[in-house]
């Protein structure tokens, strides 16, 4: 009897609880795609843990690229490929800034809070600001978030929909339901100002 919570190791025989990540993404392209920034920077893992050890792409970066190639926006030199904490964000961040003139991209979407502060470090200690000089979006919208300066604008996963979700598969399994299942929860875009209009940054 178990229930696996952002995992879903055989969907044949568990029980898997899931964010939607289609949804996360598409709510923040779209939220950067309204303010008139088209090409968008990514910073995270790009691919994914997999329990059959075959290679995997993390969903976030997957539509992520899907909405890029889309508007024929998708550049590789701005994926930055890095581990899910902050150190990782910092020293991805620098990187990007020395192989593109010292010039952070206009947007980027963050897809942990925990690598968030990194970048952020990186950005204040060359000068620029956020919305102004780059606008933000990022993922889990945790305190890391919501109590950055400035406060970032962040998908948040409905975490107290995931638990009743799995309390139901929990009860379903005592009742001798054993085929597996996954359940897919919605999230939503938490804004707090660290994306504003295209015209209005780098004022």
């Amino acid at each position: 009897h178990v229930v696996f919570l952002d995992s879903d190791p055989d969907p044949l025989k568990f029980y898997s609880i899931l964010p939607n990540y289609q949804l996360a993404l598409q709510l923040s392209m779209d939220h950067f795609h309204q303010n008139g920034f088209d090409r968008v920077a990514y910073i995270g893992s790009t691919g994914a843990a997999s329990q059959r050890k075959e290679p995997s792409v993390d969903p976030r970066f997957f539509y992520y690229q899907m909405d890029q190639l889309r508007l024929d926006c998708y550049a590789p030199d701005f994926v930055l490929n890095c581990p899910m904490n902050t150190r990782s964000g910092y020293q991805a961040m620098v990187r990007f800034l020395e192989t593109h003139g010292g010039q952070p991209p206009q947007a980027l979407f963050i897809a942990s809070d925990s690598i968030a502060p990194g970048v952020r470090m990186a950005l204040q200690e060359r000068g620029f600001r956020i919305p102004e000089d780059i606008c933000i979006i990022t993922f889990n919208n945790t305190v890391l978030s919501e109590f950055s300066s400035p406060p970032l604008t962040s998908v948040e996963l409905f975490m107290r929909e995931s638990v009743r979700a799995a309390a139901a598969c929990m009860e379903l399994l005592w009742q001798g339901d054993t085929c597996g299942k996954r359940i897919v929860v919605p999230c939503g875009l938490v804004e707090r100002g660290s994306v504003c209009k295209q015209k209005e940054a780098r004022l």
